[in-house]
């Protein structure tokens, strides 16, 4: 979907990207992550022309972005930003249906699609008919999201889209838009600086530093095996939680003990949920331990101290 060859963006003698060079196949969710000035957000624009680069060249599904007619190429991309841009003086509806609009549809075919992505946002189709100054930043933002997906655009770019709300609300509407598979079939670039957001949303991370790709691939790459000094340094603030994050309980199970304790009780899970989920279950309802459900003959008991245990041990295993 998006290839960029060696890309420069110079201002003055100020270098903000330096010869990057990536690919994000169909389908794929690309973090672009790092510091504030590592150039995520220049890169970014470059991709949907926002910003043209100094040498290098960006393709979009194979044909060169600078070649392409902006506004077509805009229209075959959504955009969603940090600080929302509704326009205030439109309803939520019209917000939504602006490119619709503009695009010739139907007022009965715009209303369906405002109503359908306004649901699959979480929010009721009646808020249509509110403004945007009558809504929670939180609510701002799933009509950015419903606006940027409105024409159905096969790639999704997003900028801290979740950068201005508060930590309980992002993580609600990044567990919605997971579990509602949002973005399926989509193929998105997400810029940000948060690490929890990259390991959650992104099947691959982009960590940059000073206009320079630093390393690329699965988060569990990036995790389990660094490849410079900068990239373990970035992560390990955060490190025992990332990796608890990016490992399931299939991979631990085989290192848990193969005890059965009938008095655990069985938590709704399932083998590709991850270790850190399953604690935090652990953890909310006070329990000494809980039951994992393999196959028929792979039904394992363990407490939380068995579990990391069993991480440390995989680790170990896989990454030594």
């Amino acid at each position: 979907m998006i290839n960029i060859e060696k890309v420069c963006k110079n201002y003055g003698d100020k270098t903000v990207i330096n010869q990057v060079s990536l690919e994000v196949a169909e389908g794929q969710t690309l973090a672009l992550l790092g510091t504030s000035g590592s150039g995520k957000t220049t890169l970014l624009k470059m991709i949907n022309y926002l910003i043209p680069p100094s040498s290098g060249n960006i393709y979009i599904a194979g044909q060169d972005n600078s070649k392409i007619d902006v506004a077509n190429l805009r229209k075959r991309i959504g955009y969603v930003i940090q600080q929302v841009g509704l326009f205030p003086h439109y309803t939520i509806r019209e917000n939504i249906e602006l490119v619709l609009k503009l695009e010739g549809h139907s007022q009965e075919d715009r209303q369906n699609r405002s109503d359908e992505l306004l649901r699959l946002v979480g929010l009721d189709a009646s808020v249509g008919e509110r403004y945007p100054s009558e809504l929670s930043g939180g609510q701002q933002q799933r009509v950015g999201i419903a606006r940027a997906m409105a024409n159905d655009p096969p790639l999704i770019l997003m900028d801290e889209p979740f950068g201005a709300l508060d930590p309980i609300t992002k993580q609600a509407l990044i567990g919605e838009l997971l579990n509602k598979q949002l973005f399926k079939e989509k193929t998105v670039v997400l810029v940000t600086h948060d690490v929890f957001e990259a390991i959650t949303l992104a099947d691959t991370i982009c960590l940059l530093d000073a206009g320079e790709i630093q390393q690329i691939g699965t988060p569990k790459q990036l995790l389990f095996s660094p490849c410079s000094t900068f990239v373990k340094n970035f992560f390990d603030g955060q490190r025992f939680r990332l990796e608890l994050q990016v490992t399931t309980l299939a991979e631990i199970c085989p290192f848990i003990s193969s005890s059965i304790d009938t008095k655990n009780p069985n938590l709704s899970h399932s083998m590709e949920q991850s270790v850190w989920e399953l604690l935090e279950q652990i953890e909310d309802r006070q329990l000494a331990g809980v039951t994992i459900n393999g196959d028929e003959m792979n039904t394992k008991s363990a407490t939380p101290e068995a579990l990391n245990q069993a991480f440390y041990d995989f680790k170990k295993s896989e990454f030594s």
